[in-house]
């Protein structure tokens, strides 16, 4: 199965990847982070902004723990 798309950790603005709540992804190993969002986005599920500056969720899965 193809990867469907990238997420660059080095633009993430969170120092550490953080273990997401069930209520905003259900997944047992779901994880995630913070980056910028690029010009022009407006507010969704994942993406809020905060006076100049949108951020954007990642959401990512493993299949385990490790």
């Amino acid at each position: 199965m193809d990867a469907m798309g990238a997420i660059y950790l080095c633009q993430c603005v969170t120092k550490e990847v953080h273990v997401v709540p069930q209520d905003v992804c259900a997944g047992p190993h779901a994880n995630g982070g913070s980056q910028p969002q690029r010009e022009g986005h407006q507010d969704t599920l994942i993406s809020q902004s905060q006076n100049t500056l949108t951020m954007t969720q990642l959401l990512f899965s493993a299949d385990t723990e490790e």
